[in-house]
């Protein structure tokens, strides 16, 4: 199961978020890459302060197939994200 699930105006699934607070990212990279064929993109969300760990996790072997695909943001710019777009009814649209 993916944390959560953000479709577009098609009702299409358009991003994957996997929030990872605690744990290692390894659940998350492991659902990422048994999703690899799907077109849509993958975020890990954390604290800042574990962006560090992330690259470090996302550049092993078995992670690269969806090493580019997979961005790490924290949670302040995903508030912002949610938050524009309540605002604006753009989901699907994000920056």
């Amino acid at each position: 199961m993916i944390d959560v699930v953000w479709f577009n105006r098609r009702n299409m699934p358009y991003a994957a978020f996997e929030v990872e607070h605690s744990t290692d990212f390894t659940n998350a990279l492991s659902k990422y890459i048994a999703l690899q064929d799907f077109n849509i993109k993958f975020y890990i969300v954390s604290n800042q302060s574990r962006g560090h760990e992330f690259k470090e996790k996302i550049s092993r072997d078995e992670y690269h197939p969806i090493q580019k695909r997979v961005e790490f943001i924290n949670y302040d710019k995903l508030a912002n994200w949610h938050g524009q777009s309540m605002k604006t009814n753009l989901l699907g649209d994000l920056p």
